[in-house]
């Protein structure tokens, strides 16, 4: 029970839960308690250079899953003013799920394109970036070929199907 119950992928998902609720509930932070935490959760993943987390286990969520839950927290709060970086944050958020599942198929692929060209001798921190680069961009390009076409095909179909007339039951 305790392992399942410290699995940083369950206490990774909890955590984004328990945003969402105070978000939805509570409302925005303040900026000054978003700024902090956007400072304590990017110092604690700096801290990481120097300690690196286990792979697994409660530790990684610790050290990795606390700060990016802070940051988390505080860009959720943060309003980008209309612009460039705002539209690039919604088109990211709209490509989210299928960057999500894509993650699957692109993160080890690309683990071993690396791999293959010597990225074992860079640091494993620019490594992370780096994979997390290509796999955010992976999952972008299922979003642009597949999933937004698929869900813009789907409402067509829907929205077609429910503008035809139906005769009545029973007449």
């Amino acid at each position: 029970w305790l392992k399942f119950a410290t699995n940083w992928l369950l206490l990774d998902f909890l955590a984004g839960v328990a945003i969402a609720w105070w978000i939805s509930t509570r409302g925005k932070l303040v900026p000054e308690v978003s700024h902090l935490l956007l400072l304590a959760g990017g110092l604690g993943l700096v801290a990481t250079i120097v300690w690196t987390p286990p792979e697994d286990g409660p530790m990684r969520f610790l050290l990795w899953g606390v700060p990016a839950v802070l940051i988390v927290f505080a860009l959720s709060s943060i309003n980008l003013p209309e612009g460039k970086l705002s539209s690039l944050a919604c088109f990211v958020g709209d490509a989210s799920y299928s960057i999500y599942l894509f993650q699957f198929f692109a993160l080890p692929l690309w683990a071993r394109v690396m791999w293959s060209l010597g990225a074992e001798s860079i640091p494993f921190d620019v490594n992370v970036v780096i994979l997390t680069a290509l796999v955010t961009i992976t999952g972008i390009g299922g979003w642009f070929f597949i999933e937004h076409p698929l869900g813009k095909l789907t409402r067509n179909l829907l929205r077609s199907w429910l503008s035809q007339p139906r005769p009545l039951a029973g007449g």
